[in-house]
């Protein structure tokens, strides 16, 4: 049995459920037990997904969240981040007890090969695998107390080892990360899991959350930015981009934001017209968002001439994300 994972409100269900899709579709030679942390999704979407999941005739239970900072213990900043993606660092008390692995997926995540081999990774020694983040500058590694040649692992795929999470009392060792600093760390809890558990991670392949920055930066310089222990050979690094696993829409490009040319936009779409919300013509003219046409126009100019100097790119990549999550603070507080 395969255990999976996924955090959503009602406003990301249309992404989740193309995400399921592509699980769905791409493993069905295995057993999947899906669990959907709910933060308020509607009764009549909780039962599309419900529907949709038994129809491949694997299991579904949605569990109702309850609010983020009653789990903490107090209120937080999440600095424009949504707060729901906290959740993870409870799954060993929202979940079953019996379940002592599960792979976590962002909803910004597609699947586009058979799982069983990630979820069979012996982590039987690592709390969680994940894959290194070699963007991630040196600043937000010093804040959480890591060296500038550690590596920095992306949570938005986990492969979580719950049982040895209980048995090293994890989450609390992580809120504790957290709360020693002043709960204002940038990426929240993705900080504190790396500050806290930077030696009890497994790290996986990165065809396993695959990011655009695999094809905006040439290899040269992204195994540059990896710690030497951890690069990979050019002939991989090759495949990877050409087929991954599991793609992650990190970062503002999206497919379903009008004029994004994500090079596997494609792959969204596919899973996503099989999906309920795909069929549904309403929600199928409303996932789009417009406005973005201009951003994503001046983003890929950028991302041309900048191709020849990676180094620039990531330092002004880097300035410009606080900027931009300070803009989504904004705008979230404004609803």
């Amino acid at each position: 049995m395969i255990n999976i994972a996924y955090t959503s409100d009602d406003n990301f269900v249309p992404q989740i459920e193309a995400g399921i899709a592509s699980v769905l579709e791409n493993n069905k030679n295995n057993d999947i037990h899906f669990y959907i942390m709910s933060k308020g999704i509607t009764e009549a979407h909780k039962n599309e997904i419900r529907k949709f999941i038994l129809f491949y005739e694997q299991k579904v239970d949605i569990i109702e969240l309850p609010p983020i900072n009653e789990l903490i213990g107090r209120e937080i900043d999440t600095g424009g981040w949504n707060d729901i993606v906290l959740s993870r660092l409870f799954f060993d008390k929202l979940l079953p007890p019996e379940v002592d692995k599960i792979l976590y997926l962002d909803g910004d995540t597609i699947v586009r090969h058979d799982l069983k081999s990630l979820y069979e990774t012996d982590i039987r020694k690592h709390v969680i695998a994940a894959a290194i983040e070699p963007v991630a500058p040196a600043s937000r590694k010093k804040a959480i107390g890591l060296s500038k040649d550690a590596p920095y692992y992306n949570a938005g795929v986990l492969l979580m080892n719950l049982k040895l999470w209980k048995q090293r009392d994890t989450g609390r060792r992580i809120m504790d990360f957290f709360a020693a600093h002043d709960y204002k760390l940038f990426a929240n809890d993705q900080d504190a899991i790396n500050g806290c558990l930077a030696d009890e991670i497994f790290p996986m392949s990165a065809t396993y959350n695959f990011a655009n920055t695999n094809y905006f930066y040439p290899y040269s310089a992204l195994m540059r930015w990896t710690p030497e222990d951890y690069r990979i050979s050019k002939a991989h690094f090759k495949e990877m981009v050409r087929d991954p696993a599991i793609v992650h829409y990190l970062g503002e490009d999206r497919p379903w934001r009008h004029g994004s040319h994500h090079r596997f936009i494609g792959d969204f779409f596919r899973y996503y017209k099989i999906s309920p919300a795909g069929r549904s013509s309403k929600t199928r003219r409303n996932i789009l968002e417009y406005g973005w046409e201009t951003y994503y126009f001046c983003f890929y100019l950028f991302s041309f001439f900048m191709k020849p100097f990676p180094d620039i790119r990531r330092a002004i990549i880097n300035s410009l994300i606080p900027a931009f999550m300070r803009y989504r603070k904004k705008t979230r507080d404004k609803k």
